[in-house]
């Protein structure tokens, strides 16, 4: 591992020009268990150095973030990230300046840490800052809406970096103190009816996602934001989380998600609403039972059927109870939200990378000669 180590070495190295062939070289053997291994025994203090090239020129940074993406499977090596406040350097200042590839592999970045890291989700909802608590979120939601239709193109379809704000977004809807700030933010609530009609598959099922986390994972705080948002946009703008669980009944009923992970979704929404007050209320309002009934009769898997029937059928005796609370009503019930209840965590596509590690020493013996000329 010596050549290995020299490579390494050249990280640091005052000249761009050094710094850029090492981290292209570095790369490739970030995808080696061998030698990330070695990172982790030896040398982690490489992650380190790969978060400060996160601000160097364009073409260093981006493939700094691909060695950064290999590593997110060591827990070590993500424990040194997080302690180099890399959530953080990344979101305070993803959204000024140009879109690149560099900001892609940036949120690619952010979304695979947190998927699954309680540490990472703390550093991106700043639960450690009073003052600036869920300010890089809503940040992060305000530049999200920002791109999507009528703003973006129709025939092209958003950028592709919105792929991974949806990403994000769903992690988010996964923590309790997330959800409260999801169902209090107007512009993402705005935007769910054309995201859960979106024509892009990733974007359609990242936002069901979200809105079932919300429903079935959300606390009382969280349900009474959601909808008192909508009691406070009545007769002015409705926020749109409404309009948005319409969305997603109207796709079962017509027949229109072709997609069964988003019907499952959807269904499992749809249960939730029967079971809670202004949910009831809802259905009540769309002549939610025959809907129900007829998305049942166009479902092809037996048991998103037989829910979608049980949940219509037990809408009889309970829809002349329930009515929705008005906003103040709701207000008077505010409680901390409660530990959430998720499915399990989607699963993140990886980029692409260099190409094989297949004669590695060898490729190490002539990067390390290249550098050294240039040193």
């Amino acid at each position: 591992m010596q050549e290995w180590d020299e490579l390494l070495g050249f990280l640091t190295n005052p000249k761009p020009e050094v710094r850029k062939i090492a981290v292209q070289n570095v790369v490739a053997y970030t995808r080696s268990e061998e030698h990330v291994r070695h990172l982790v025994t030896k040398r982690p203090d490489t992650v380190r150095q790969l978060c400060n090239l996160l601000g160097d020129e364009l073409s260093i940074a981006g493939d700094a973030c691909l060695c950064l993406i290999n590593l997110c499977s060591e827990a070590a090596l993500v424990e040194q990230m997080l302690h180099c406040g890399v959530i953080r350097s990344i979101m305070s200042t993803i959204v000024q300046g140009e879109v690149t590839a560099v900001t892609e592999l940036k949120l690619v970045l952010v979304s695979n840490l947190t998927a699954s890291n309680e540490q990472a989700m703390n550093q991106l909802l700043q639960t450690d800052d009073e003052d600036l608590k869920g300010f890089f979120l809503e940040r992060l939601l305000g530049w999200f809406v920002s791109f999507l239709p009528p703003k973006s193109s129709a025939s092209e379809g958003p950028p592709q970096h919105i792929h991974w704000v949806m990403a994000i977004v769903t992690n988010v809807s996964s923590n309790a103190l997330g959800q409260v700030f999801l169902a209090e933010n107007k512009a993402f609530l705005g935007a769910l009816r054309a995201l859960l009609a979106s024509n892009v598959l990733s974007l359609r099922r990242g936002a069901t996602s979200t809105v079932r986390n919300l429903l079935l994972g959300g606390g009382e705080l969280c349900l009474a934001a959601l909808f008192r948002q909508e009691a406070e946009g009545e007769g002015g703008q409705s926020p749109g989380f409404l309009e948005g669980l319409l969305v997603l009944l109207s796709r079962l009923e017509t027949g229109a998600e072709d997609n069964k992970e988003i019907r499952s979704s959807a269904v499992e929404v749809m249960r939730k609403l029967s079971q809670i007050p202004p949910g009831v209320g809802f259905l009540d309002s769309i002549q939610g039972k025959p809907r129900l009934r007829a998305a049942a009769q166009r479902e092809a898997l037996p048991s998103l059927r037989d829910t979608l029937t049980q949940v219509a059928e037990s809408l009889d005796d309970v829809q002349d109870a329930y009515v929705i609370p008005d906003a103040a009503d709701q207000r008077q019930g505010r409680s901390p939200a409660q530990p959430s209840v998720t499915s399990e965590p989607q699963s993140q596509p990886e980029p692409e990378t260099c190409g094989s590690v297949s004669g590695q020493e060898d490729s190490l013996e002539e990067a390390r000669r290249q550098l050294e000329g240039l040193d």
